[in-house]
């Protein structure tokens, strides 16, 4: 038997709201850039055997690639945990602080990408 909080219980004790959060317009982007979990190793090799920026311009490059790689790997999380959080009805404290981790990783991530372009 799973138990099923109020509405006003869930938005007092879980978040102002989360009972209303029924669906998001969220697009799965796992297809977008299936090459994005290799970004940093791709990036090592090619800088080590062809290729490679100088200084400082490689770190640049790869720490952009390195948030750039996680953004998408945090991104597809929190879809993931988005998905799991609505399936299960929206009564689980834990996946919605799952998800909110997982979103605020995100963004965090690709806002740190976007300041290290406006500054290299």
């Amino acid at each position: 038997m799973t138990i099923q909080y109020s509405d006003e219980f869930l938005n007092r004790h879980n978040a102002p709201g989360v009972s209303v959060f029924t669906a998001a317009d969220i697009p799965d982007i796992s297809t977008w850039a299936k090459e994005s979990p290799h970004w940093v190793a791709n990036f090592f090799l090619n800088s080590a055997f062809t290729a490679t920026f100088t200084p400082p311009m490689n770190a640049y490059a790869n720490n952009f690639l390195r948030r750039a790689q996680y953004a998408f790997s945090e991104y597809s999380l929190a879809h993931e945990s988005k998905l799991g959080f609505l399936t299960s009805g929206g009564q689980s404290a834990t996946r919605y602080v799952d998800t909110l981790f997982h979103w605020e990783t995100f963004l965090g991530q690709a806002w740190h990408d976007f300041a290290l372009l406006i500054s290299a």
